[in-house]
């Protein structure tokens, strides 16, 4: 089976094997912190759904296809970092603009006016309609949103070849194949495209290897 990732992985998947846990402590703070501020003003820009899917009971992500290992490597190495990368720059030009922000707080104000009091949209609203918060809430995204890049400046995608039981292949779901924890001495084979990989060079083939 194969998993894809980014080389500025590679020294602790090699040392530590395939481990959510050490993937979270590399990156999960800033990724958190992106989704947390998104959630926080119920705004949910491209990029959210993915950088929110970051959970210990998701796993590690493997496949039995090459090409879709190949193609989870060009989106960073992770689609939550992918997610979170895309979504952060646009929660910051979202809360610098006020005439998006009144608009959003006159939106939500209609839906208390025509359904009745509910608690979590008038905090949504408190918090939109407070121009310090606002701007603390971007220089955490914004800073967050450097420490990925910075850990991402160098390196390229990665393709590992793992050693699979016959039983994790017949798991492959339409979300891959979702293991806790897979021991490093299962690696068999990494490729590295050191110039990267181009997006239109994606063409899934369909084949399985066991």
């Amino acid at each position: 089976m194969y998993h894809g990732t980014h080389s500025a992985c590679a020294p602790f998947i090699e040392k530590r094997g395939f481990d959510f846990g050490q993937f979270y402590q590399l990156l999960g703070n800033p990724i958190d912190t992106i989704v947390k501020a998104c959630k926080s003003i119920d705004y949910k820009p491209d990029g959210y759904a993915a950088a929110s899917g970051l959970s210990p009971r998701v796993g590690v992500s493997f496949t039995a296809h090459y090409q879709s290992a190949r193609g989870y490597a060009i989106n960073n190495g992770s689609e939550r970092i992918h997610g979170a990368l895309r979504a952060a720059p646009l929660f910051c030009t979202f809360v610098e603009n006020e005439f998006l922000i009144n608009e959003k707080i006159a939106s939500l104000k209609r839906v208390l006016k025509e359904h009745g009091e509910h608690c979590p949209t008038q905090r949504v609203i408190e918090k939109l309609s407070d121009s310090a918060l606002l701007r603390k809430l971007q220089q955490e995204v914004d800073e967050a949103k450097t420490i990925i890049a910075q850990f991402l400046t160098h390196g390229h995608p990665v393709v590992y070849v793992v050693r699979a039981e016959k039983e994790w292949l017949d798991m492959e779901t339409c979300g891959g194949i979702l293991l806790s924890n897979v021991e490093c001495n299962r690696i068999i084979g990494r490729i590295d495209y050191i110039n990267g990989i181009a997006p239109e060079s994606e063409v899934f083939s369909g084949t399985r290897v066991y």
